[in-house]
């Protein structure tokens, strides 16, 4: 049982330690320079997007309004799924 343990730690330090930082930060670092910082460039543009109306458009919801309602859903959403694993009793 003890060996059970240790190989757990272990294989739970690989997974989630030190290489999975140094992975996580890598990856990031290579898309920003594969991307030509893409997110920054674009930063300006996707705001002005994001707080005006699209005249073109049947309703009156903007694009804002959207990303909160969206939000608002997938959070519900989570909520709901993870209310049914009650570890605590209240």
């Amino acid at each position: 049982m003890e060996k059970i343990n240790e190989l757990i730690n272990t294989l739970s330090f690989l997974v989630w330690g030190t290489p999975l930082l140094i992975l996580l930060i890598g990856t990031g670092i290579f898309l920003i320079i594969k991307l030509r910082a893409l997110q920054i460039r674009k930063l300006p543009y996707s705001i002005k997007v994001l707080f005006e109306r699209d005249k073109g458009a049947k309703s009156n919801i903007s694009h804002f309004s959207t990303l909160l309602l969206l939000s608002k859903v997938i959070v519900n959403e989570t909520n709901g799924y993870f209310n049914k694993f009650k570890y605590y009793e209240y």
